[in-house]
């Protein structure tokens, strides 16, 4: 990352470098305004969020980390970056989905945080969580020809999702979901 400052106008330039090849979409650049971040130890994982939620995504932090392992454990593949960025950005939606993700980045709505004595909101973000998760992974190694093939990623992303909900909520949720 550089910055330069153009003299003329005052105008200031930020020069980013990727240093593994990607197309346009899998790109993605969050700018805002008080931001704080940190990176998870002994992870590729850094968190960004908004300030004044530090304590809702220490809650998350956890099920990131198991995330993480359970999906390169699952896959027998490391994360195929160096770096993985996890943001949280306040009333973040793009087409009604409170999630997005490029290649190694995952955006989430900070409405998905949640306090640790909410019970109910605790499943549906850690569903969400792990879908995104076994999205990023197993999307990072297959490629759709047409926007038909969308089906093949998604399709596996919702089996590796679903065992490691397993992992997490047991067996009953697990046989509810399949209903």
């Amino acid at each position: 990352v550089k910055n330069i400052q153009d003299q003329s106008n005052g105008i200031l330039f930020t020069e980013y470098h990727q240093a593994i090849p990607c197309s346009a979409s899998d790109l993605m650049i969050a700018i805002g305004a008080n931001l704080k971040g940190y990176s998870i130890p002994n992870t590729p994982i850094s968190l960004f969020f908004p300030s004044g939620k530090e304590s809702l995504v220490s809650l998350m932090e956890e099920v990131i980390v198991k995330c993480f392992e359970f999906n390169k454990w699952f896959l027998n593949f490391s994360f195929p970056f160096k770096s993985l960025k996890i943001i949280f950005i306040k009333d973040y939606y793009i087409s009604g989905e409170p999630a997005t993700i490029s290649s190694n980045t995952i955006t989430f709505s900070t409405a998905l945080l949640y306090q640790a004595n909410i019970v109910e909101q605790q499943f549906l973000t850690k569903a969400l969580v792990s879908f995104m998760f076994a999205r990023l992974f197993f999307g990072s190694f297959v490629f759709p020809k047409t926007f038909n093939d969308n089906w093949l990623i998604l399709g596996i992303a919702h089996y590796i999702s679903r065992n490691f909900q397993r992992l997490l909520f047991g067996n009953n949720d697990y046989k509810l979901q399949l209903v």
